[in-house]
């Protein structure tokens, strides 16, 4: 903090005067008389700097006059170094939702008008749980308006709130049963939709993962598959797929692979040619991908996409007695993850656990 003390001779005794500035830069004193000697006022300075450290923080008066949008655009630029093309697209998505602030200078955002961004969110019927997603994102380039750019000293959004969704009921995740799984796979006869779908139900790979796949990483003779890597943007503009790190530290993991399907993947391996890059699915772009899966799904009369199968794989897990841990660990996440998703009843632990009432009973 920028002070000094300065003392003058006042009613017989000692004024201790300390000048500061404030979070504008401007100066300003504090002072109390009184004083016998320099050394009797030193308790009282100490005091008056820490309480002064507490609340001022420096504003760049340079600063002052940004808009939201400027500081957006500052932002990005700056995260353009550190981040990936994915996590730039999210916060973009995030942003376009301050629009009726984004002109406001960044020194006039109030908590209010944060709530307002909310509560227009909320209007648009997107989901409470999306909401918070963006939220935090907000937050982050508001972060970077403090430190390092000492735009403002508080952040108008930290405090603001989604409402409660009264109405909605914890959404269950979408399992198939062992029969409706192996029904959807009769019906799925395109022979890489087959197989993607197949290691998304019996190792729990997220479609990147799928399509990060190489020959590589697959061990024939262990029957395992080492995820180390995904298929994903690896940059915004022009928007372009690519080899990048897996989602968490969790997702590097090597999963076991049923026998079952490693006799489909090795029948894949021979009736398809090798691709240059050593992929195993060759499609460049995750979101056609899963749209055609979704296509082909529906044409088998099931409403669930890719990612569905990877939860019917840890349902049937936890069906089956496999601890949480081991579960979180196979599927690359949490374990808080795992409780909090699959520890509801699925219609085949409904099932074990009326023929084990039956047994006991």
């Amino acid at each position: 903090m920028d002070y000094n003390v300065t003392y003058r001779k006042k009613d017989k005794g000692l004024q201790c005067i300390i000048s500061y500035k404030d979070n504008l830069g401007k100066w300003k004193q504090k002072s109390k008389q009184g004083f016998k000697t320099q050394k009797e006022s030193k308790d009282w300075i100490e005091d008056i700097v820490k309480e002064l450290e507490g609340t001022i923080k420096y504003i760049d008066p340079d600063m002052k006059n940004i808009t939201l949008d400027e500081l957006f655009q500052m932002f990005m630029k700056h995260a353009e170094i550190h981040k990936e093309a994915a996590t730039l697209n999210n916060y973009d998505v995030a942003y376009k939702n301050m629009e009726k602030i984004k002109s406001k200078k960044v020194t006039d955002i109030r908590e209010l008008d944060a709530q307002e961004c909310v509560d227009e969110m909320i209007k648009k019927k997107i989901l409470h749980s999306t909401v918070s997603t963006y939220l935090s994102r907000i937050n982050v380039f508001f972060g970077y308006a403090i430190s390092p750019l000492r735009i403002i000293k508080d952040n108008p959004f930290a405090d603001v709130t989604v409402p409660q969704n009264k109405d909605s009921k914890i959404k269950k995740i979408k399992a198939l049963t062992e029969s409706e799984l192996n029904n959807l796979l009769s019906k799925i006869k395109h022979k890489p939709y087959y197989v993607i779908s197949l290691i998304a139900a019996t190792c729990g790979l997220r479609i990147g993962e799928i399509l990060g796949l190489t020959w590589a990483d697959i061990d024939e003779k262990k029957s395992t598959m080492s995820v180390n890597k995904q298929w994903k943007v690896v940059k915004k503009s022009p928007k372009t797929y690519g080899f990048g790190s897996v989602k968490s530290k969790n997702s590097n993991r090597t999963v076991p692979i049923p026998l079952n399907t490693m006799k489909v993947l090795i029948q894949y391996k021979s009736d398809f040619p090798i691709n240059i890059s050593g992929r195993i699915f060759t499609y460049k772009r995750t979101d056609s991908a899963c749209t055609n899966l979704i296509k082909t799904y529906k044409k088998a009369e099931y409403d669930i996409s890719v990612h569905d199968l990877r939860h019917t794989y840890a349902s049937r897990l936890v069906a089956n007695g496999v601890d949480f841990k081991t579960v979180a660990e196979l599927i690359g996440d949490t374990v808080q993850m795992v409780i909090s998703t699959y520890s509801h009843f699925t219609k085949d632990m409904m099932d074990k656990a009326q023929i084990a009432v039956n047994n006991i009973f």
